[in-house]
């Protein structure tokens, strides 16, 4: 992985080229942005620029020593990629990868409801890595994934590793949420911004580099907001046609009475496979999201108007159903019945919707 593979991050890029050719690395850096915007893929550049043997003077690394051919084959023994198990298997992530699904007396079991957090035995096995020798010449790296999802006791462990760094180690912790984090991590890591890509540039992207039809890629790049990683997941998991007609249901819940509703939920629950289904509603309810965004700002109606059957909710309802969707990730991300989640959020929306419509009149 090079700077160059990386697209419309060009001010993130610049400042960690910057620390690369000045020697000046620190010793842990926050990377925050929305997701699937390039930042794990620019912590493997950063990994590979840095134990890179034949140094560019560019600040990048150069792609064909040994060093560099192990990084790419996920087989650098000094680089580590921690995340959660399900996020490792969704994102398709090769190489050292610590996921730590062991339980320890210092979490809660309300910590590690989720499946998808972080567990203090990840940064566990962490610190014995980091606290040996590097395997090779050069340095240490860790690349923790989705950071805000560090359970209580991992966060308290990563502190301390983060206080007293060993030596020729760097850390980069990646985040859609930096909110999540506490101050006392984020004051300890130099911050990367990096920023939603264009739209443009993204489908621009994705026809060119991927062969998609490029009103296809328009639509993907909207629907993921810009997210490249998002929009070439919808489409590996051929799951955007299937949460466009969810969405244009949805477009129509102030027409639907109880029984309806809830047949809609039933049935929507149900046509999702077992395996995928907390990662699957998460994607709809991304997209929901945008759908009330535009919904709210008139924006990108005639996207709608194409493939949503449904139509535009109005700004309305749709303001008032951001909450709903905020209760239902909470509660899929901890684990919660799928189904009763989503009969709850979909219930609420369409009282939102009906309370809506019968002021107009």
């Amino acid at each position: 992985m090079f700077f160059s593979d990386i697209i419309g991050q060009e001010e993130a890029i610049g400042n960690l080229r910057s620390h690369i050719r000045s020697g000046d690395i620190p010793h842990a850096m926050i990377f925050t942005g929305p997701s699937g915007v390039g930042k794990r893929s620019t912590a493997m550049a950063v990994a590979a620029a840095v134990n890179c043997t034949e140094k560019s003077g560019e600040g990048d690394s150069c792609g064909h020593c040994a060093s560099c051919s192990k990084v790419k084959a996920g087989s650098h023994p000094d680089i580590h990629l921690l995340m959660s198990r399900d996020r490792a298997e969704e994102s398709g992530a090769s190489g050292h990868i610590l996921t730590g699904l062991e339980s320890d007396p210092r979490e809660s079991s309300d910590d590690t409801k989720s499946p998808r957090v972080i567990r203090i035995a990840v940064i566990r096995d962490l610190e014995l890595y980091m606290n040996r020798k590097p395997m090779e010449e050069g340095w240490k790296i860790a690349i923790i994934a989705d950071a805000d999802q560090l359970t209580v006791g991992a966060t308290g462990a990563l502190l301390k590793t983060l206080e007293e760094p060993p030596g020729d180690s760097l850390i980069i912790l990646t985040t859609a949420s930096p909110s999540r984090l506490p101050d006392t991590i984020r004051s300890r890591c130099r911050n990367i911004r990096f920023t939603p890509i264009p739209e443009e540039t993204a489908s621009d992207f994705l026809s060119t580099k991927h062969g998609m039809d490029r009103e296809r890629a328009k639509m993907l790049v909207h629907l993921s907001q810009g997210s490249i990683g998002k929009a070439l997941r919808m489409e590996e998991n051929k799951s955007t046609d299937f949460i466009l007609e969810a969405v244009a249901r949805v477009s129509t819940l102030h027409r639907m009475n109880a029984t309806d509703t809830l047949t809609f939920t039933d049935k929507f629950c149900k046509s999702v496979k077992r395996t995928e289904t907390a990662s699957m509603l998460l994607a709809l309810l991304d997209i929901i999201e945008v759908y009330f965004r535009d919904s709210a700002t008139g924006i990108w109606s005639e996207g709608w108007n194409k493939n949503n059957n449904g139509g535009n909710i109005g700004a309305e309802p749709a303001l008032s159903c951001f909450e709903f969707i905020e209760e239902a990730r909470k509660s899929l991300n901890l684990n919660v019945n799928p189904q009763l989640v989503m009969e709850a959020m979909f219930m609420n929306m369409r009282s939102a919707a009906r309370a809506a419509a019968r002021s107009k009149v």
